[in-house]
């Protein structure tokens, strides 16, 4: 179990030296090393989250700083409050950092920041849950290894999941950068495609929507004390943020119940900024 010992110091010391350094990347890794360190992490009490992708051979651990889990959970809560203020919060399971495991080692393992997806996604027979939200944040993590796990969580799950939303905090600058990733078709449809297993392999990870929040207030940011950070300092483009109804909740929106597609608008996204930092 050496490998388990040399990472989790790793993790540790490097939490310690900076804490704003929220992943770690560890190269050269194979399924069975995985399954390993996997094990070991379980015997000693999970606390860092897996992510493991053996086409690359690398393990990607993320450490729950404290700011990186306040850009993911004010992240889910924007998301989640829409979901509740339309009475819906019984339909709603939240999922947190589950592990997927999709069916072969071949395909990897992830381990989301937080997730969520109706309840009538529930194995009435078992504890499986596949959700249709998935949020990945980073401080340290670079934009580009966080679009490779949206991709990932489209092609693993079968384009089952439908919606991942990054938040990228950029410290040198105090901004937030949004992306919301959903599924497309890869080109134009055939009609001649109409099996399940057709449609699937036609679709692949997009970009759907960006937006970033800026700091315009004095720099630098933590100078300013919380008191004196109004909202307005925080500067939106792109808002509102658009999640599909239908893509989150497994059907189409009921109007007349008060049903709509997810929007948060720009003053929430503000009150999140604020938040976060």
């Amino acid at each position: 179990m050496a490998p388990q010992v040399e990472i989790s110091d790793a993790v540790l010391d490097t939490a310690r030296e900076n804490s704003d350094t929220d992943s770690l990347v560890v190269g050269h890794m194979s399924v069975n090393k995985f399954r390993a360190i996997e094990a070991e992490r379980e015997r000693r009490g999970r606390r860092n989250r897996f992510f493991f992708l053996p086409d690359l051979a690398c393990l990607i651990v993320t450490i729950p700083t404290r700011r990186h889990e306040r850009a993911h959970l004010e992240m889910y809560d924007c998301i989640q409050d829409v979901i509740k203020d339309m009475g819906l919060a019984d339909q709603w399971t939240h999922d947190g950092g589950a592990t997927f495991d999709p069916p072969g080692d071949a395909s990897g393992s992830g381990e989301g920041d937080s997730s969520g997806g109706p309840s009538s996604r529930h194995d009435p027979h078992g504890d499986a849950f596949l959700p249709t939200l998935v949020i990945e944040a980073g401080v340290s993590q670079t934009l580009s290894s966080l679009k490779t796990k949206a991709r990932w969580w489209f092609t693993a799950s079968n384009f089952h999941m439908k919606v991942v939303v990054l938040v990228k905090l950029l410290v040198a600058t105090s901004a937030i950068e949004i992306e919301q990733w959903g599924a497309e078709l890869s080109g134009p449809q055939r009609h001649c495609a109409t099996t399940t297993r057709a449609s699937h392999a036609a679709k692949e990870a997009v970009l759907k929507q960006q937006v970033l929040i800026n700091w315009v207030g004095p720099l630098p940011l933590p100078q300013t004390p919380l008191n004196r950070r109004a909202l307005s300092d925080f500067h939106v483009q792109g808002a509102p943020l658009v999640l599909r109804f239908q893509d989150l909740m497994d059907r189409p929106p009921v109007p007349a119940a008060g049903e709509h597609d997810i929007l948060i608008p720009e003053v929430r996204l503000q009150r999140m900024a604020k938040r976060v930092w």
